[in-house]
C-alpha cells in the first residue's frame, strides 16, 4: 500500500521590484507618452504653429513706433491664446483615446486594476507633457518675436506684467489639455473627442455671436465657454470693476468647472464600463 503525501500551497514570492506604486505608474505613463510618434507631432505642431502666426504678426510691426510700448507682449499673448487655446485639446485627447485606439486598456487595467489610480496617474503625466509643450511654445515664440526684430534693427524689452501674463497660458494649456483628456476617455475615440472638443472651443463661441444678435441674454453665456474663460484667465486686469465671470479670477473659476465636468465624467464612466 503506498502513502501519497500532498505537500500544502504556499505562495508565490512577489519581487519586491515589481510591485506598482503610483510614482512607477507615473513613470511608466510617460514612457509610454514618449514612445507614441504622435505625441512628438503633435508637440512639434503646437511650436511651429506658434512660430509661424508669431513670425507673420512680427512682421507687421514698424519699427520704432510700435515696438516697446507693450504691443509685442500682447501679441505673443493673442497668439498663445489661440494656440494653446487650441491644439492641447486634442493634445490631450490623443494621451487617452490613445489606449483605446491601440487596445493598450486591457494590459494597463490588468496592471493596475484600481482604475482611479490609474486614471489619476495617466492624468498626471498628461499635466507634464502638456504643462512642458506650453513652456517651450512660449519662451520659444518670444525668441523668434525678439529674433525678427533684432534683425529689423529694433527691440524688445518685455515687462514684468507682460511676462506674467505669458506665464499664465501654461496652466491654460494644461486646462484645455486636461479638458481633452477626458473627451479621449469618454468618447473612447480620437476623432469623436477631438470634434467635440473643437466644437467648444471653435464652432460654439462663433454659434453664440451670431445667435446673439438675434436672442441678446445669449450673449450671457459667452464667457462661461472654454476658450474665453481661458483667455480671461490670462488678462492682467487690477482695476477691472465689471461682473465676476468676466474678471481673471471668474475666468479661472469657469476653466476649473470645465475640467471637474470632463474629468468627472471620464472617472464616472472609467469605472462604470468595461475596458
Amino acid at each position: 500500500m503506498t502513502t501519497v503525501t500532498i505537500q500544502p500551497l504556499t505562495a508565490r514570492p512577489r519581487l519586491s521590484g515589481a510591485r506598482s506604486t503610483f510614482p512607477r505608474i507615473i513613470a511608466s505613463e510617460l514612457v509610454k507618452a514618449k514612445a507614441i510618434p504622435s505625441t512628438w507631432i503633435t508637440a512639434g505642431f503646437t511650436i511651429l504653429f506658434a512660430w509661424g502666426l508669431t513670425f507673420i504678426l512680427t512682421l507687421s510691426f514698424s519699427i520704432g513706433r510700435d515696438v516697446g510700448d507693450g504691443q509685442i507682449g500682447d501679441m505673443v499673448g493673442s497668439v498663445m491664446a489661440i494656440v494653446l487655446g487650441t491644439v492641447p485639446i486634442a493634445a490631450g485627447c490623443l494621451l487617452s483615446s490613445i489606449e483605446y485606439g491601440t487596445n493598450w486598456i486591457r494590459s494597463t487595467l490588468a496592471a493596475v486594476p484600481r482604475r482611479q489610480v490609474w486614471l489619476g496617474a495617466k492624468t498626471l503625466a498628461a499635466i507634464i507633457v502638456v504643462g512642458l509643450t506650453s513652456l517651450v511654445t512660449i519662451l520659444s515664440s518670444v525668441l523668434v518675436a525678439m529674433l525678427v526684430i533684432g534683425l529689423r534693427g529694433g527691440s524688445i524689452n518685455l515687462t514684468a506684467v507682460e511676462w506674467q501674463s505669458l506665464a499664465l497660458f501654461i496652466p491654460v494649456g494644461v486646462i484645455f489639455g486636461l479638458i481633452g483628456f477626458g473627451l479621449g476617455v469618454v468618447t473612447r475615440s480620437m476623432a469623436a473627442g477631438i470634434t467635440i472638443g473643437f466644437v467648444l472651443d471653435l464652432v460654439l463661441p462663433l454659434a453664440f455671436q451670431m445667435f446673439s444678435l438675434q436672442v441678446p441674454w445669449i450673449a450671457n453665456l459667452i464667457p462661461f465657454l472654454p476658450i474665453v474663460a481661458g483667455q480671461t484667465m490670462a488678462s492682467i486686469n487690477p482695476g477691472f470693476t465689471g461682473p465676476f465671470w468676466q474678471s481673471q479670477g471668474g475666468g479661472a473659476v469657469t476653466c476649473l468647472i470645465w475640467v471637474v465636468l470632463c474629468m468627472g465624467t471620464a472617472s464616472l464612466m472609467l469605472q462604470r464600463r468595461d475596458a
